[in-house]
């Protein structure tokens, strides 16, 4: 009897090990899976980095050459508070976004700036894509009297037009370059060709919406990115500016 009874225990302590060990693997699936690495190459001069020492960062609009699909303000937005993280200062996006309006209005004066309120002019004109094309192109150090500026230009981005996303690819050129003095134009800090194919896996997220998979998923691939960029030196944590300003 005794030994039926032990015999019973251990079968029960073994069919409660495996169910918690697969519990904990599909808890370790659930999201963007552990296994998801981002390639590319990082490059950073750590002796041009500290002789520079950069502090207030201008965000350019990300320079998106992909389309419509590409949620280009949630990478924006996700580079910006990373930096933050990070002790740099975060100028607002307000200058860059005054620049962008210069630069368009220069190259095609017939198109009404977004902020002239003209009857019948579309903002979109001059926002979006058009701002980050403009500015990634055009962009000189020192625009904003910026010490540095970051840009991300996207050169891939594939998701279902539509329904659920199971899969996001991305590939995408992250920099740090130098605006001040004689380090102005100089490169600081790189990760070019930032690919990933991230699956999502949605079992018990039935009720997440298509936004919040987008931002979650982005999320973890800049943060992957960036997580190789140096903290600034600068500035104590969250000294600087609000990211939505």
């Amino acid at each position: 009897m005794r030994r039926t009874e032990s015999v019973l225990r251990t079968g029960s302590a073994l069919l409660l090990s495996a169910c918690f060990a697969l519990l904990t693997t599909s808890c370790a699936r659930k999201g963007v899976q552990e296994e998801v690495t981002v390639e590319g190459r990082v490059s950073t001069d750590h002796g041009i980095l500290r002789a520079a020492g950069p502090v207030d960062v201008l965000v350019l609009p990300v320079q998106n050459e992909v389309g419509e699909l590409l949620p280009a303000e949630l990478i924006e937005l996700e580079v910006r508070q990373i930096l933050l993280s990070k002790r740099y200062s975060v100028l607002s996006r307000d200058l860059a976004f005054a620049k962008a309006d210069e630069i368009i209005a220069e190259a095609n004066p017939r198109t009404p700036s977004w902020r002239d309120n003209v009857p019948g002019a579309q903002p979109a004109e001059a926002s979006g894509n058009e701002r980050g094309v403009a500015l990634a192109r055009a962009w000189r150090p020192g625009f904003a009297a910026e010490d540095a500026f970051f840009r991300v230009v996207v050169h891939s981005f594939r998701i279902p037009e539509a329904g659920p996303i199971r899969q996001l690819e991305i590939d995408a050129d992250f920099q740090l370059i130098g605006a001040a003095k004689e380090h102005a134009g100089k490169v600081l800090w790189s990760y070019q060709g930032a690919h990933a194919i991230i699956p999502v896996d949605q079992i018990g997220d039935r009720m997440r919406s298509r936004q919040e998979n987008l931002r979650r998923v982005l999320s973890w691939y800049v943060q992957s990115i960036l997580e190789h960029l140096p903290e600034s030196e600068g500035l104590q944590a969250g000294s600087g500016a609000n990211p939505l300003s």
